[in-house]
């Protein structure tokens, strides 16, 4: 039995079973509506609860139209109590689908298809409206396509220095339009190929192309892959972006571009189109379309040109100025290249040293040897069997080709897929020998090619069957005797126009296009540009008398990385010698100054300083045992003092100390040096500067330096204008806001004060490192090369240098490659240049210096023997006060304090003598950066006891043994001393006192001392045992206090004798009485003798004019007497006599003002005695 409810319920069922089409459609919208906005709507459905009543009372009333439900609404809604509590026992939707409260209503099967249906419909209308707003925004506003028939490009671009003034105006059309029948088949071939594949397939896009990014962008993002994710444009594509739209890089102009393509392929026929594009587009150089581009590039119509001239021209739309044959001629046609067969890889070789490309006229006559060499491999090759897919080459040998992972060469023959012929030209390897003109060392060399862009033309189109291999094979060796034709034009700094140009495409891409109508704003200064290029040309021809002919300089604004001026070699248009190459973007070994980075690394990381020791000794590196430039090791330094000598030893410690190659590459890389690249095999010669660098690389590193840690990309832009004025890019004014911190500000202080430390340096070196009354910090690099086993000769030769305000890079050597003569090295070849520019730019700017970070520095008083914290037992004169960036907290230890005896630097027992026990101290063999490596710790413990080593509190033990001296103990008391030292107040100036001494053990040594500080030594002769001596110590320091004066004879093994007095010095002081006589003196030990008696002067006192001889006149009547010496000051310019006469006389002229002493000594060698008047 059913309840009231249930009943109204089936009746409700039942009423709707017999409804009319129309309500049992209303019933199923409904249904639909509501359960698709509670799928879409889930989370919100609560905030549209009046809606969801509605919907309820559709289904349950059976409304047909949602108008009913609001008609009703009033009626429904605002009645009273009575009306509320009915619609309070309404069912109710739940969430599940299901109705709340009884009766239950059966649940709905839910219906995929109409769920589906609409959606399709919402997304079908959402795509119509979408497509027509496209299509009115977008597509409407285009032209006509029939007008790109008469379309020009836009008008001139121009180039501008800082202060407006034009550097370069291009753009203005210079074209021959020409039909595609007198355009050669291989320029139509060339271009198809590298430029568009699918051009005769494709109806206006590349389907297929793109299809395969939006796979590896998929595959990039999911797997981690690294697939090319470009989607080059079509020849439609690009003709339509260079005619009719702008170069914005924006999804909007891509849909222009798309739709106008597609209009361009139904209007025109292929070749039509390509016709258009050949002579629409610009080639460089102001060469707009392809009949201007064969004869501004090879002096020929364009229906002339050959598979090589196609080939390079084929090369220049991508980028023009990358690949443009007159300023990078390497980059489009490649080149061959020499290197020795064991010290370096190939890829090092081809681009690190370019003294063995052989790439320009003069090396191609110098080494036409080995040119030919190459070309007769190539030439000798014959082809066996060529299909669709593949080539059989014979004539082939396995020792020409690097390795055999192309294919293996069997009986003579390979066979390669028509893909690989690119693969082919890099894998042959010649032996052969370098034999330039001005060098013939000896020795095995490897003769191999670098391929350049038109070689990827080549490939593409012996790929695609457009040519046959030896067509291919020819192109590829067609250049190396080839001249592009001379080029010349009006241009300010050229290579900096150029590089502007080459930067906008690297930087903005192949849309960009710079040749339509935009004004270019860079930082560059007209004034320093003119003086830098004055200086540069000034030096090279004093530099030419030292063979170095060419030189480049690149100069930064440190506050926001603008170029200031930028020279690339001596004369861009001397094309004898390649000066169109720019120095400034071309890699170079930059010698020493390239170690700064590995110091400024460790100070960054590793708790060292400035001052923190390094031991520049004989060390092993494992198979290297280099050696600084000097052919010496100094021993003991501070870090300062290593890099501002330039010693190389300890750059090659605090490089490996630092984390080696992979912790450098990565550190200079964050600084702005990208060229050094990961996985190069440069080992611990990176130190040193063996890797290759960019000058503006080295200018971008050194300026992090200069803005205490920050980094500030190198820029020669200000703004980019449009046609109609619009900035379409701008750099910010103040850099700064957009520079990053690359390293800690506190090491990068620690390293400018290093670099700008004047006084630890050589003297020498300041007069091209310093600058007028401002601190600047600089470094000098020269790379050599070693001819012979004794001759090395310098070659890259760099000044790079910093002040807060402006970084200069500078370098000089040869493009040719030739070695400088021995006398040019990077701070007189290169530092001249550096300095006058430098000087000049600072002019009118104020004086900065490097300031102190506030934080990030810590002061620690660290050993000078270990790098380590001072401790108790660190001597106080081996404890200096250093700055860190990373505090350091190793403590030195190790030290000891002992008594020991002097004889043998051993152990002081109860038989050491008193004179021979002195306490030292023991310092431990424990420096901080030595001791990260064994053999570098060796090192310094094998030269420990040959370095200086000064203290004036205690004696500094390196060679301390802790067993006694061996020594004779009964000769300890054979040991005397006689004289009469001065006693009481003594005057100023040069004082005599004689002494004699007796030793069984043979004296020694008599050292003379005031107090502790030693006034006189004499070194007795090793065959003497006793004798005499007058020391004339020097007394010129007034005190009024008491001070010992002390007299000891040392024997060879320690035993001391001494004699002491008390005296004072004073100027007006009473003087001491000499103990001399005053008449003829009989020795005590002289047997029958009577004397000396001398006869002038008269008296012991005597004055005389400066002009005047001395003259010393005396008698001798002392029978035993052998041998007669006469002397002034103990020993300047003596006299000696035979004793075969009684009387004697002598002169000494020249003496100087003032008091002088005349030593008269009589010797008797029968009987060793010496008698001694004065």
């Amino acid at each position: 039995m059913q309840s009231p409810q249930q009943d109204k319920y089936s009746s409700d069922r039942r009423a709707r079973r017999t409804s009319s089409a129309d309500t049992s459609w209303s019933y199923q919208a409904a249904d639909s509506i509501l359960r698709s906005m509670r799928a879409l709507f889930h989370g919100t459905l609560k905030h549209g609860r009046k809606h969801i009543v509605h919907l309820r009372w559709l289904k349950r009333r059976h409304v047909s139209s949602r108008s009913d439900i609001y008609h009703d609404e009033p009626s429904t809604f605002s009645s009273g109590n009575q009306d509320r509590a009915a619609l309070s026992r309404r069912p109710s939707w739940s969430f599940n689908g299901s109705w709340k409260g009884s009766p239950k209503k059966p649940r709905q099967n839910f219906s995929f298809k109409k769920y589906a249906l609409w959606l399709l419909l919402v997304f079908v209308l959402v795509s119509i409206v979408g497509a027509l707003g496209v299509y009115a925004i977008l597509i409407a506003p285009l032209p006509d396509i029939k007008t790109i028939e008469d379309k020009k490009l836009a008008e001139a671009s121009v180039i501008y220095d800082k202060n407006g003034g034009e550097l370069y105006k291009f753009g203005n059309e210079k074209r021959t339009y020409v039909p595609v029948s007198a355009i050669s088949q291989p320029i139509k071939d060339a271009i198809v190929s590298i430029e568009d594949k699918t051009f005769y397939e494709n109806e206006w896009i590349d389907f297929l192309g793109l299809a395969r990014v939006v796979t590896n962008t998929i595959g990039n993002g999911l797997f981690g892959l690294n697939l090319p994710t470009w989607w080059a444009s079509t020849i439609s594509q690009q003709l339509i972006k260079n005619m009719l739209l702008t170069s914005e890089r924006k999804l909007s102009r891509k849909i222009r571009e798309a739709w106008l393509s597609y209009n361009l392929n139904q209007n025109y026929s292929k070749d039509q189109i390509l016709e258009l594009y050949l002579n629409k587009i610009s080639f460089g150089h102001n060469a707009f379309g392809i009949e201007e581009a064969s004869k501004t590039y090879f002096g020929k119509s364009a229906k002339d040109v050959g598979v090589f001239g196609a080939s390079v021209l084929a090369s220049l739309p991508k980028w023009p100025t990358l690949y443009s044959p007159f300023s990078n001629r390497d980059r489009v046609v490649g080149y061959p290249f020499l290197y020795p067969s064991t010290s370096i890889s190939s890829a090092t070789a081809s681009s690190d040293f370019p003294e063995w490309k052989i790439n320009s006229a003069d090396r191609m006559k110098a080494f036409q040897g080995d040119l030919a060499l190459m070309k007769k491999f190539f030439n000798e090759i014959s082809v066996q069997k060529e299909n669709d897919a593949s080539v059989t080459l014979c004539n082939l040998d396995e020792k020409n080709f690097i390795d055999t992972s192309l294919a293996s060469v069997d009986d003579r023959c390979m066979t390669i897929a028509r893909s690989q012929f690119f693969a082919f030209l890099t894998k042959v390897r010649l032996d052969a020998r370098y034999a330039g003109s001005w060098e013939n060392p000896s020795g095995k060399y490897f003769l191999e090619y670098y391929p350049g862009r038109k070689d990827s033309v080549i490939a593409r189109m012996y790929e695609d069957q457009k040519i046959t291999f030896e067509q291919a094979r020819d192109a590829v060796v067609a250049w190396f005797d080839y001249q592009f034709l001379r080029w010349k034009e009006s241009i300010r700094a050229p290579h900096f126009v150029f590089y502007v140009k080459e930067y906008l495409e690297s930087n903005f891409g192949k849309d960009f296009d710079i040749e339509s109508g935009i004004k270019i704003y860079t930082t560059l200064d007209p004034d320093l540009q003119e003086k830098a290029e004055s200086i540069v040309k000034a030096q090279v021809e004093k530099n030419k008398l030292r063979s170095a002919t060419s030189a480049a300089l690149i100069s930064i604004d440190n506050s926001n990385g603008g170029i200031l001026s930028m020279v690339g070699s001596h004369d861009y248009w001397d094309t004898e010698w390649n000066w169109q190459v720019n120095v400034v973007t071309s890699r170079r070994q930059p010698g020493s100054t390239f170690k700064p980075f590995s110091y400024a690394y460790a100070m960054s990381k590793l708790p060292v300083s400035p001052d923190t020791p390094i031991y520049d000794v004989d060390t092993d590196f494992g198979n290297w045992s280099p050696d600084n430039y000097d052919g010496k090791f100094m021993g003991r330094m501070s870090l300062r003092t290593a890099l501002d000598n330039s010693r190389n030893i300890p750059a090659i410690k605090i490089f490996l100390y630092a984390g080696g190659q992979e912790a450098i590459t990565k550190f200079i890389r964050s600084i702005g040096i990208d060229s050094i690249k990961d996985g190069a095999s440069y080992g611990s010669s990176l130190a040193l500067g063996a890797g290759e660098v960019k000058p503006i690389e080295m200018a971008q590193a050194y300026s992090v330096f200069a803005n205490g840690g920050w980094y500030r990309e190198v820029t020669p832009l200000v703004k980019i204008e449009d046609v109609s004025g619009n900035i379409i890019y701008e750099t910010t004014q103040d850099n700064s806001k957009k520079s990053t911190l690359a390293f800690s500000e506190g090491a990068s202080y620690l390293i400018s004060t290093i670099l700008s430390d004047t006084t630890s340096r050589p003297s020498t070196w300041n007069t091209y490192l310093t600058l007028k009354w401002r601190p600047v910090a600089a470094k000098t690099g020269t790379s050599n090369k070693e001819i012979t086993k004794t001759k090395i000769l310098p070659r890259d030769l760099w000044t790079v240098g910093y002040t807060p305000q402006i970084t200069t890079a500078v370098w000089a050597w040869n493009l040719n490659g030739k070695e400088t003569a021995g006398t040019c090295d990077g701070l007189n070849c290169a530092g001249p240049i550096w300095r006058d520019y430098m000087n000049y730019a600072h002019e009118k700017l104020p004086v900065k210096n490097f300031e102190r970070p506030k934080e990030g520095l810590y002061e620690v008083a660290i050993s000078k023997i270990s790098g380590k914290v001072a401790g108790e037992n660190t001597p106080k004169s081996l404890t200096i006060n250093a700055l860190f960036a990373v505090k350091p907290q190793q403590a030195d230890a190790g030290n000891q304090m002992v008594e020991y005896d002097t004889l043998c630097n051993g152990l002081a027992t109860d038989a050491t003598p008193e004179w021979s026990r002195r306490k030292g101290m023991i310092l431990a063999v424990d420096p901080i950066i030595e001791s990260s490596q064994a053999a570098w710790k060796k090192g310094v413990a094998m030269n420990w006891s040959s370095m200086e080593w000064v203290d004036e509190w205690v004696d500094i033990l390196t060679n301390y043994k802790d067993t006694p001296c061996d020594r004779p103990n009964e000769w300890a008391q054979i040991l005397k001393l006689s004289g009469n030292l001065p006693s009481g107040a003594i005057g100023f100036g040069r004082y005599p006192i004689l002494l004699s001494y007796e030793s069984q053990a043979f004296a020694r040594k008599i050292v003379l001392s005031l107090d502790s500080q030693v006034v006189a030594t004499y070194d007795i002769p090793w065959n003497q045992s006793k004798g005499s001596v007058t020391l004339t110590p020097s007394f010129d320091n007034e005190s009024k206090w008491q001070h010992v004066l002390r007299a000891v004879l040392y024997d060879r093994f320690g035993y001391a004798s001494a004699l002491e007095s008390n005296v004072a010095i004073s100027r007006g002081g009473e003087i001491a009485p000499i103990p001399v006589s005053t008449g003829s003196t009989t020795p005590e030990n002289a047997p029958g003798s009577s004397g000396i008696k001398v006869t002038s002067p008269l008296l012991w006192e005597a004055t005389i004019k400066s002009w005047q001889p001395a003259m010393i006149a005396f008698e001798v009547t002392w029978t035993a007497a052998e041998m007669i010496k006469v002397s002034v000051d103990g020993g300047l310019d003596a006299r000696s006599f035979q004793t075969n006469q009684e009387k004697y006389q002598t002169n000494f002229y020249n003496l100087s003002p003032g008091d002088h002493i005349v030593t008269i000594e009589v010797w008797s060698l029968r009987k060793d005695v010496i008698y001694h008047v004065r």
